[in-house]
């Protein structure tokens, strides 16, 4: 396609999603492969004098106030309009794997007298007034675009409840809360709000409002709000809503971003962004309860947690007193909490900010909101205040670059992706200095009504909402990650650390404590037991087969239900291990185990050990590419997995074993103890870590000495609330 003009060339250099950027003196071209055409790279060759002198022109003006100065509305000529970056990638969601995780559903519980006739009336006022919620999202040869349709078939849902008994009503309501979040939007034929009211009785109901995230984002849901108030009010005086004219629409601001106008903007943020982020981590390491699934799953679970005013007030002073917000420190603080938990120096995570940094966009709903990658660096030897210097800077950088929609960041940095996970970010944190706006309607008594089954776009979403009497902490997580009991301990040691920064902020962050004093001796006082000292010299595999033959019927390992004795957990490893010699496991070889903690892992390790072989286990959170690595690394040939993980693990050149939950196709095996293959020298397992606690990165164990084996072992599953204690 012929570009006569720079302008022309710099739009077709944003549809092909390729940025441009001076460095020094040079011109610097980034895009995805496949994007630069030999047509593409001709003309930036042939045009290259004229885009440094309009890089440099840039440069030395305010990019930022052009390209806002550039956002009017444009004319609505039945053209074919681009989705913004957000929508385009939640589009594609919807295409590939279905978005029903980006409904924003909310209901409202009402006494009183509720006109269902004015509410339907008042709710298309505000459809009518905002486009986007009466678009719709196709198809076309050059990729997605959007259309603006009229909005003339929206409708109130009315439901009648009121003939259950109360018992009944509210598995109803529950039941349709938790059905209108799951039905999804047919993003090609809906509008993006739907509402319906579920009558309960005389002046009793719910009204409930659901949205797409491609329209709206929380900022949004304040404007919705606020205007059906508004609307309803007006007409339930028999006067028309008197709401003020909008300056723009979302498609005004989607053209805007796309457009030529906004790339030099655009080019320099970009820039900012690939040296902060360059080599940053592409997952988190918490430790994880369950395996990551190979797909993500949304389902999510709420801690709730507080800090009196008291406190709030103590960490606002602090902020104060080093020239930073409370967010910096709450950020900073949270960064180090995850370092402390993981084990890991470099902290990603995910900072959501309303995207409007222009005054004409605040009165709009749609899809602005953004998400800005901070990225924290542990020094374990720097004391907090030097933390939160590094978190100011940091966090005063992001926002001066915050235009730059995170899936172009993410088109432009490449980083690894993985259905398994988010790319970039897995873990949130938001602070709220503003409650949400409450819907408040004459003769009304409202309150919010919270949905049974919740769901979560992060592993891990830690909100702090700023309220009269402190901080509200809500830490919400994926349930199919961690289980309940772990985020309430994160919780405790979060709180612990700051009353620990607050107390003495100079403070070396690897000293600082995760667990107060009473906590702390109550755990030594768990877990500290008289010494043993017979059978030192014994291998972990003789020690398990003599403790097997004193007390055959006792049991050895009790978890999630499942309870093996000493015999069944002898009788599993034994065939185990003669399966593996007859696959060809010889001693000194080394055999992945890909298996959850449960019974099945110590057969595995077990049955591995009594091969003669040395077992390496995986994560649950390791990636494909950690797992393959670890396997070359090792010279793995042979990997047991159990069911339902098989896929998660790369198979080209190796065995992959799936292991039963019972003796299932292993009893043909023998039940007696293989000959002893292992020496006292002979390796036992191979620990691969992140070599952040000092440890190497592969560690390996030997056989000989039960003692030495158990205190590894044990250190293997450290407790992260005890890290620096």
């Amino acid at each position: 396609m012929k570009r006569d003009t720079l302008e022309q060339l710099l739009d077709w250099c944003i549809e092909r999603q390729v940025s441009l950027a001076l460095e020094g003196e040079q011109l610097k071209v980034y895009g995805q492969p496949g994007a630069m055409t030999p047509e593409l790279v001709d003309a930036i060759r042939a045009r290259k004098p004229e885009l440094l002198d309009w890089l440099r022109q840039q440069q030395r003006g305010s990019t930022g106030q052009a390209a806002a100065a550039a956002l009017q509305p444009v004319p609505r000529d039945g053209a074919r309009y681009p989705l913004s970056y957000a929508q385009q990638r939640v589009w594609f969601i919807d295409r590939f794997e279905g978005s029903v995780h980006y409904n924003m559903a909310g209901a409202f519980r009402l006494s009183g007298s509720f006109d269902t006739a004015l509410a339907n009336e008042a709710l298309r006022t505000v459809v009518a007034r905002h486009e986007v919620l009466r678009t719709t999202f196709h198809e076309g040869e050059e990729g997605p675009w959007q259309l603006v349709g009229n909005g003339d078939d929206f409708v109130l849902a009315v439901s009648d409840l009121s003939g259950m008994e109360a018992d009944a009503q509210e598995q109803a309501v529950q039941a349709a809360l938790a059905a209108d979040a799951a039905k999804p939007f047919d993003l090609a034929h809906d509008l993006m709000l739907r509402a319906a009211y579920l009558r309960c009785g005389q002046g009793e109901g719910v009204l409930l409002l659901n949205l797409h995230h491609i329209a709206c984002d929380g900022w949004s849901l304040d404007v919705l709000v606020k205007e059906f108030a508004a609307a309803y009010q007006a007409l339930q005086t028999g006067q028309e809503p008197a709401l003020a004219a909008l300056p723009l629409q979302y498609i005004d601001y989607a053209v805007w971003q796309r457009g030529a106008a906004n790339a030099a903007h655009m080019a320099q943020q970009i820039s900012h962004w690939r040296e902060a982020l360059a080599d940053c981590p592409p997952i988190h390491s918490l430790p994880l309860d369950f395996a990551r699934p190979a797909q993500q799953t949304f389902r999510a679970r709420s801690h709730a947690a507080r800090l009196d005013k008291e406190a709030a007030a103590a960490l606002a002073q602090l902020a104060k007193q080093h020239d930073a917000t409370l967010f910096m420190l709450l950020q900073s603080a949270f960064a180090l909490l995850l370092a402390r938990w993981s084990g890991e120096q470099d902290v990603m995570m995910a900072v959501p900010v309303a995207g409007r940094s222009h005054p004409r966009l605040e009165p709009l709903i749609g899809f602005f909101v953004n998400t800005l990658p901070f990225r924290t660096r542990i020094d374990r030897a720097a004391g907090f205040a030097e933390l939160l210097a590094q978190g100011r800077e940091f966090a005063l950088q992001a926002y001066a670059n915050q235009d730059v929609p995170f899936e172009l960041l993410v088109d432009q940095l490449r980083p690894e992706r993985d259905l398994a996970f988010n790319p970039l970010c897995q873990v949130k944190f938001l602070l709220q200095n503003k409650l949400p706006e409450e819907l408040s309607l004459p003769g009304l008594a409202l309150s919010p009504l919270i949905a049974e089954e919740q769901q979560i776009r992060f592993d891990l979403d830690l909100t702090v909402t700023e309220t009269p009497n402190g901080l509200f902490l809500n830490w919400t997580y994926k349930e199919d990650l961690f289980k309940p009991g772990t985020i309430a301990r994160m919780a405790e040691t979060f709180a612990c650390l700051l009353r620990a920064i607050v107390a003495d902020p100079h403070a070396r962050l690897e000293e600082l404590p995760l667990l107060d004093s009473a906590a702390h001796a109550a755990w030594l006082a768990e877990s500290c037991g008289a010494d043993a000292t017979d059978g030192r010299e014994l291998s972990v595999v003789q020690a398990f087969e003599q403790q097997a033959a004193r007390t055959p019927h006792a049991i050895a390992v009790r978890h999630a239900g499942v309870a093996l004795d000493y015999a069944t957990l002898e009788r599993r490893a034994n065939r185990l291990a003669h399966f593996l010699a007859e696959q060809g496991v010889e001693a000194g070889q080394r055999v992945g185990i890909y298996v959850e903690r449960s019974a099945q892992l110590l057969v595995a390790m077990l049955g591995i050990l009594k091969a003669g072989a040395a077992y390496v286990p995986f994560e649950p959170k390791n990636t494909r590419e950690r797992i393959g690595h670890i396997i070359a690394d090792a010279g793995i040939e042979w990997v047991l997995v159990q069911p339902g993980m098989m896929d998660r693990v790369p198979v080209a050149g190796i065995d992959v074993l799936a292991l039963d939950d019972s003796d299932g196709w292993l009893a043909e095996y023998p039940s007696d103890a293989p000959a002893a293959l292992a020496g006292p020298g002979d390796v036992a397992y191979v620990i691969y870590t992140s070599g952040s606690t000092g440890t190497p990165k592969g560690v390996e164990i030997f056989h000989s000495g039960l003692a030495d084996y158990l205190a590894f072992a044990g250190d293997a599953y450290y407790d992260p609330a005890l890290q620096g204690s």
